[in-house]
């Protein structure tokens, strides 16, 4: 059973992760925006051969947290199941089983929020190297 402590740093955890979700994709979204937005930048980016990569790095930081959702929302529906069905250790199937092991391994939520941050990050340093390439007028 939870404690009233446990309760409330759990909720602190919950707002975070949202926050941190929710920053996660309006960078993932606006960035390439700003890039399709501008037609200098755009040009260099395809003079600089640098579309492409640029996009892969933004489209895999977005796509590692839909994943990492995905995957925290299976296993939290799975827990529920459990949960209701009453089930004790001794009549778990094996994906019960693995359902409990991966529920309990946050370094996994620590690697795909790491691989977008770097994702993220990556993208932007090559897209400010390519917009100072660009000729003023």
């Amino acid at each position: 059973m939870a404690s009233a402590e446990s309760d409330s740093y759990y909720k602190v955890y919950e707002e975070y992760a949202k926050s941190v979700r929710t920053w996660f994709i309006a960078y993932g979204i606006g960035a390439p925006v700003l890039v399709l937005g501008n037609d200098k930048l755009w040009k260099q980016l395809v003079s600089d051969n640098l579309l492409l990569p640029i996009a892969l790095l933004f489209i895999g930081g977005g796509v590692a947290q839909i994943l990492i959702a995905m995957i925290n929302k299976w296993m939290n529906w799975q827990n529920f199941h459990i949960e209701f069905q009453s089930k004790t250790a001794a009549n778990y199937e094996w994906y019960d089983r693995f359902t409990k092991w991966l529920t309990r391994q946050f370094w996994i939520d620590i690697v795909f929020d790491i691989g977008s941050t770097v994702a993220f990050a990556m993208g932007t340093v090559i897209l400010f190297y390519s917009a100072s390439r660009i000729t003023l007028p």
